[in-house]
């Protein structure tokens, strides 16, 4: 402990174990990117753009946890006077993750958007809160950069209720996704029992995306809330750790196309398949 309140384990322990987690989930990405164009070439360029641009933001992400590692333990390495103040790479960290997940939500928005009909009744309220988790990132991003303290961000209610708001509605977004998804996808469900067999597989694909995001979001809002009454600093480290849980696990999955050729057509309300309705990947 130091003469200033701070405890060291405590303080810097979450930004190492974050970092190397952080690392790690990157290397799984980058495997995953690699496999996708394997497993892909014939996917549409919109997907293809999708994927590269996430692949890029998850480079920047470990590029700014790199940064803020490297500025917290050496550059002011032995400085406690420095141990509360936010390296400028944080805040870009935060920015970038929630890049991420809106990318990757507005994806299944559209796809939800492309199996009710064309309807924005669901689509459209998970686009707009998906983007106002955006703002609320950007908003945090700003203070941090501003404020340039843990401290002075984590206890004024103003920006601190910014942050949790965002995690908050990560978790939201992630559950509604979901559960509407499997919705679609069971009422897509036919007297063929191969098909269902198939149909069942597509729902654990997607039960497994939506709650291994939002448990990851719902994770960092616990840890958050729990470092503001105890270090400043906890809650980047829980940050670092957990923000590439969610390019990880929605990356592409191979998925039978005649499962999304049966509920396409279901909800096309026609004979004729909408193949555009699911690309190739099960995600993006």
């Amino acid at each position: 402990m130091s003469d200033l309140g701070f405890d060291v384990p405590t303080d810097y322990g979450p930004l190492i174990l974050g970092g190397l987690v952080a690392f790690a989930l990157s290397g799984c990405v980058n495997m995953q990117f690699i496999v996708y164009w394997q497993i892909y070439p014939e996917e549409t360029w919109p997907t293809k753009l999708l994927v590269v641009v996430m692949w890029l933001l998850d480079l920047c992400h470990s590029g700014f946890v790199a940064v803020a590692i490297w500025a917290s333990l050496i550059t002011h390495y032995g400085d406690m006077g420095s141990i509360d103040v936010i390296p400028w790479s944080v805040g870009p960290t935060v920015e970038v993750t929630a890049m991420v997940t809106f990318l990757v939500q507005s994806f299944f928005a559209y796809r939800i958007y492309r199996l009710h009909k064309h309807k924005w009744t669901v689509a459209g309220p998970v686009a707009i809160l998906a983007f106002i988790r955006l703002v609320a990132a950007s908003v945090s991003m700003s203070e941090m950069i501003r404020l340039k303290s843990y401290s002075a961000f984590v206890n004024k209610p103003f920006p601190s209720w910014v942050f949790t708001t965002g995690l908050s509605l990560s978790a939201l977004v992630d559950i509604i996704i979901t559960v509407f998804l499997c919705y679609f996808l069971r009422s897509g469900r036919s007297s063929v029992p191969s098909t269902n067999r198939l149909i069942d597989t597509l729902t654990l694909y997607t039960v497994q995306n939506g709650s291994a995001t939002c448990l990851g979001a719902i994770g960092s809002l616990i840890c958050a809330l729990a470092a503001g009454m105890t270090s400043p600093l906890s809650p980047r480290g829980t940050r670092m750790r957990l923000d590439p849980v969610e390019p990880t696990s929605r990356e592409p999955e191979k998925v039978d196309r005649r499962v999304q050729q049966t509920v396409e057509a279901k909800y096309d309300g026609e004979g004729d398949v909408d193949a555009e309705s699911f690309p190739e990947s099960h995600s993006a």
